[in-house]
C-alpha cells in the first residue's frame, strides 16, 4: 500500500499486515462499498475478534447474508457507505493509497494495544514500584510518558518505554526542568534523549546487584518470553 506522503521518509510504500484482527476491523470500517467489495474478493464474509466477541463483516453486494447466519452466531455486521476514489483491485505495479483517516483509525487501535501492553509489562516486571497503583493510574503514567516523548522529539516505542520507566522509578527526575533543558540541548539527536533519561536513573543505583537488577528489568520489554506484553 502507499501511505500519505511524508517528506521525511524515503518511501511512501509499506506492507499492510491486515491479518491482525484489530487492525483488519479498523481498516474494514473505513472502506466504502467499492473498495470493500474488491478487498473481499470471492469471500462472502470476514470475521474479526475483539477480545472474545466475534464481528462479522459482510461483502457489501451480499447484504442479505446476515439473515443466513447460523442460529446462535453472534457478531456485528458492518459496512460503510462513504464512497472512496479508486479500487483495491489494482493492476500489477500499482498500490492502494491509504488515506489520512485510515491511518488515524488504525493508529488509534495500535496505540491502545501498545498502552495496555506497556501497563502489563510495568505491573509484571516492576512489581514493587507499581504496588498500589490502579490500571487507570498506570494508563495515565503511560500517556504522560507519550507526552514526554513528544517533548523530546522522538515517539518510537522504546522511547515511550524508557520514559514510562523513568516516570515510575524516578519521578523527581521528570520534575527536574533543568535536566530536561540540558538533555535537549546536549543531545541534538532526539532518538538518544529518552535513553539519556533512563541511563540517569541507572546511575542512581550503586554498582552491584541493585543496578544489575534494574537493567535486567528494563530489558524484559524486549524479551517477553511469551508473557503476553
Amino acid at each position: 500500500m502507499r501511505l500519505p506522503h511524508d517528506p521525511e521518509k524515503e518511501s511512501d510504500l509499506a506492507l499492510f499486515r491486515f491479518f491482525g484482527s484489530r487492525i483488519l476491523a479498523a481498516f474494514l470500517a473505513t472502506l466504502g462499498p467499492a473498495d470493500a467489495a474488491s478487498f473481499f474478493g470471492p469471500a462472502k464474509r470476514l470475521i474479526t475478534l475483539q477480545g472474545s466477541r466475534a464481528m462479522v463483516w459482510q461483502r457489501p453486494a451480499a447484504a442479505a447474508l446476515a439473515a443466513s447466519l447460523p442460529a446462535g452466531d453472534t457478531g456485528a455486521t458492518a459496512a460503510t457507505t462513504t464512497p472512496r476514489l479508486g479500487r483495491i483491485g489494482l493492476p500489477p505495479g500499482e498500490f492502494y493509497q491509504i488515506s489520512e483517516d485510515q491511518v488515524q483509525a488504525m493508529s488509534a487501535v495500535t496505540e491502545d494495544v501498545f498502552r495496555k501492553r506497556l501497563v502489563t509489562y510495568l505491573t509484571t516486571v516492576f512489581t514493587e514500584e507499581t504496588a498500589g497503583m490502579s490500571p487507570k493510574d498506570l494508563l495515565m503514567l503511560v500517556d504522560a510518558a507519550i507526552q514526554d516523548c513528544a517533548r523530546l522529539g522522538s515517539m518510537r516505542e522504546n522511547d515511550v518505554v524508557n520514559m514510562a520507566i523513568t516516570r515510575l522509578v524516578s519521578p523527581d527526575l521528570i520534575e527536574d526542568q533543568d535536566y530536561w533543558e540540558t538533555v535537549i540541548e546536549q543531545r541534538p539527536n532526539p532518538k538518544t534523549r529518552s535513553g539519556t533519561f533512563l541511563a540517569e536513573v541507572g546511575f542512581s543505583y550503586e554498582r552491584g546487584e541493585a543496578c544489575d537488577a534494574f537493567y535486567y528489568q528494563t530489558q524484559q520489554w524486549y524479551r517477553p518470553n511469551g508473557r503476553g506484553w
